[in-house]
């Protein structure tokens, strides 16, 4: 341990370890960098951040989550423990989420214990028409490999991700807006996956920039996040994502009944956002297409296979025959080289 890491850690876990006796390590660190002993005009401002995270490190060894530098470590209460070396963390409504090269880590809060539950059975529900449809699906929606209850009470669900897979949210945040043209194959999916879950009979309530990965790779559009909010058509929601429920008509948000209509208006909301303009008016300025912009400043209807037949027209009108465009982006780009 040198004056340096220290001085540059911003989390606990950076400088404890958790895996050896906490105490010990901090008797040896308050030894070695003691004011009265450590000659260095910093002396004092490392014994500082030492006792911060010393006491720090305390409590997340009794809440059972273990926190460094774009890594967390959950003990749970089976015993087991599970570190990921995440590239990116944020909060959602019911918790937090750790975005990792290979999985996606969601916790949910102590008290949402019900929205855990529904996200498994959600995601474990899922039919399949044929081998055809279940190649072309099975890799878009959630694989669940690991859940657990850490220490203190919360809830954990792992599921995998494709390492060339991106956060639609943080490509947005590295590109600014998208190219329209991105920007249509990413709603054909999208609309692709609403007709998967019509076809399921579900409505997934969580469609948004914060549950959508996209591979600009092979062109791929999954959705990981928001199974909590998923309920079969027409039963009562259990929660939908704000954003989307503002867009809802009146009889919607009075019945509180499941029904496509949030998925496909949470679809056209991505579109706007990925577009960049605050209005139809700005819109109408650039050059993107007519059809294209009057298509996601419109509302949708209930049904998500009229919706997709209706879009591939709006596609075709706006850009021609279907072509591959590349978009040049990667994981490393956005999100930086890590160990």
């Amino acid at each position: 341990m040198n004056e340096s890491l220290i001085l540059n850690a911003k989390k606990a876990g950076d400088i404890f370890s958790y895996d050896e006796d906490l105490k010990k390590q901090y008797i040896a660190m308050s030894k070695k960098f003691h004011p009265d002993v450590y000659k260095s005009s910093k002396a004092n401002e490392i014994m500082v951040i030492i006792n911060t995270f010393y006491e720090q490190a305390q409590e997340m060894i009794e809440k059972g989550t273990w926190v460094e530098s774009n890594s967390i470590t959950f003990s749970g209460t089976d015993g087991k423990k599970r570190k990921i070396n995440y590239l990116t963390e944020f909060d959602f409504e019911l918790g937090k989420t750790f975005v990792a090269t290979s999985v996606v880590c969601f916790l949910f809060d102590k008290d949402k214990e019900i929205y855990y539950n529904n996200y498994m059975i959600q995601a474990r529900s899922l039919k399949f028409e044929n081998d055809k449809m279940k190649e072309q699906f099975k890799n878009l929606t959630p694989k669940i490999i690991d859940n657990f209850i850490t220490k203190d009470g919360k809830f954990g669900i792992v599921v995998s991700k494709k390492p060339q897979e991106i956060l639609l949210t943080d490509l947005l945040k590295y590109v600014n807006i998208l190219e329209d043209r991105h920007i249509a194959w990413v709603l054909g999916r999208l609309y692709s996956l609403s007709c998967f879950f019509y076809y399921n009979g579900i409505a997934h309530n969580g469609i948004s920039l914060e549950t959508v990965y996209v591979n600009p790779e092979t062109h791929s559009v999954s959705i990981l996040g928001g199974w909590e909010y998923t309920k079969k058509l027409h039963e009562k929601m259990v929660g939908i994502k704000k954003l989307v429920y503002d867009l809802l008509p009146v009889k919607t948000k009075e019945d509180k009944l499941a029904t496509h209509i949030a998925d496909l208006e949470g679809i056209r909301l991505i579109g706007r956002q990925l577009l960049g303009f605050k209005n139809i008016t700005q819109a109408n300025k650039s050059s993107v297409p007519k059809s294209f912009i009057s298509w996601v400043w419109s509302g949708s209807s209930e049904n998500s296979y009229e919706e997709y037949t209706k879009w591939e027209k709006v596609l075709k009108s706006s850009y021609g025959e279907r072509k591959f465009i590349k978009l040049d982006l990667t994981p490393q780009k956005i999100y930086g080289e890590r160990k």
